[in-house]
């Protein structure tokens, strides 16, 4: 409990440091990425099951990161702040 609490005033602090500046904070959190890093050792049925548990059935790109890391800190996600946005093709 105490270290909840803890959490709470430390976001207050952070948003008292921030308000009325224009600021947002977001994270991004990226399912699969193809990449080099994320490519290499897998075997072929492993990157195909985990593209398969997505909706979409793929793997994200770098380019589907980027998009949605420029819409929030872009004009267009400006009211949005304190969000983590899941970008992983509907992955659960």
């Amino acid at each position: 409990m105490r270290r909840r609490r803890r959490g709470r005033v430390r976001g207050r602090q952070d948003g008292a440091r921030t308000a009325g500046r224009d600021i947002t904070v977001n994270a991004v959190a990226p399912g699969p990425t193809v990449t080099d890093l994320f490519l290499e050792g897998r075997d072929p049925a492993t990157i195909d099951r985990l593209a398969s548990l997505a909706p979409l059935e793929r793997l994200g790109t770098t380019a589907d990161m980027a998009s949605v890391v420029s819409f929030l800190a872009g004009a267009e996600g400006r009211w949005i702040n304190g969000q983590v946005v899941r970008v992983n093709g509907g992955a659960i």
